[in-house]
């Protein structure tokens, strides 16, 4: 896996960085704002580097260097339907994310080799390191940590992936971009020619191809499950610790001041009253606080009020 390589330390060094970013979303795992907080974060970063990176593309003449590739189409999904918050929706852009950094840091395990030798320049290589895994860590935050799910709108997934092969083959065939950069990972798992890498073949066979296709689907399948069953466990467990099954704040909680300089970012679990410390209960002294005031102000309100006098002379309060 790593010895059979000349640049073995890559593999092993992108191991232990998988390794690692799942220890911290398991240590994470009791704080659902803290974790999407940093997964929104992350789905910004990414949306707007994206953009610039292709931006930058265009102004240096590379017209068909357009977002084609499986990966690339995941950043924009992951980052667009976490950022703009696309309910629903956005349990298909953390799939794809996951998958998606998933599948690049199993690459370099295996073949740390091949991403040297495929490398163009020494930032945008470490660029592609980091942003995979990074988009891997904002999809596991805030599906492990964060929200809860529906299995009943997994049609999003099918949908979903049937426009971005649609989108990659359309670009792929009216563009000279197989041309220049080659064929993309996306093409080659869908027509089939895939099993040329793998078998080292001149021809991939009918029967060949035949099998390849619903295995390939079956196996999209068992992932698209093992999400939903990943999720659901770890939201059943925040339920049972009384923390949020399901966060999904709006544009203004998303970075909220007082949840940042607050202690729930250290435990956002709700403690017992009589043993909640005087650090903790911070947010609720100033609720109480606004309570009172308001109730002050109202008592001045009723006292406030016009006494008026009746034709005889005596006084009559009006409420």
């Amino acid at each position: 896996m790593f010895g059979n390589n000349t640049y073995w330390w890559f593999g092993l060094l992108g191991f232990a960085l998988f390794v690692g970013l799942n220890v911290l979303v398991w240590a994470l795992r009791n704080r659902p704002k803290l974790s999407f907080a940093i997964g929104y974060s992350i789905a910004v970063f990414l949306l707007l580097y994206k953009i610039a990176e292709y931006i930058a593309y265009q102004g240096m003449g590379e017209h068909v260097r357009v977002p084609l590739e499986f990966s690339a189409l995941s950043y924009f999904m992951f980052a667009i339907l976490v950022t703009f918050r696309v309910k629903g929706a956005d349990a298909f852009g953390c799939f794809v994310a996951m998958l998606a950094g998933m599948m690049y840091s199993f690459s370099i395990w295996i073949s740390p080799d091949t991403h040297f030798a495929n490398r163009d320049i020494w930032f945008l290589f470490v660029m592609a390191v980091v942003n995979h895994h990074l988009l891997y860590l904002g999809g596991a935050l805030i599906v492990m940590n964060s929200r809860r799910f529906d299995p009943r709108q997994s049609w999003i997934f099918a949908v979903g992936t049937g426009l971005m092969v649609g989108y990659s083959w359309l670009l792929y065939s009216v563009t000279d971009y197989g041309k220049i950069y080659g064929k993309p990972i996306i093409i080659s798992i869908t027509d089939g020619s895939i099993l040329l890498n793998l078998t080292h073949a001149e021809s991939v066979k009918a029967w060949e191809l035949g099998l390849w296709i619903p295995g390939a689907l079956c196996l999209l399948a068992l992932f698209a499950v093992a999400f939903y069953l990943l999720n659901r466990w770890q939201a059943k467990r925040r339920a049972k610790v009384g923390l949020d099954e399901d966060y999904f704040p709006s544009f203004g909680e998303v970075f909220n001041k007082r949840l940042f300089r607050s202690v729930y970012v250290f435990d956002e679990r709700p403690l017992p009253p009589l043993y909640r410390p005087v650090a903790v209960a911070v947010e609720e002294r100033e609720g109480v606080l606004e309570e009172r005031q308001e109730s002050e102000t109202q008592r001045g309100d009723l006292e406030g009020e016009v006494v008026a006098t009746r034709p005889d002379g005596s006084d009559d309060d009006r409420r």
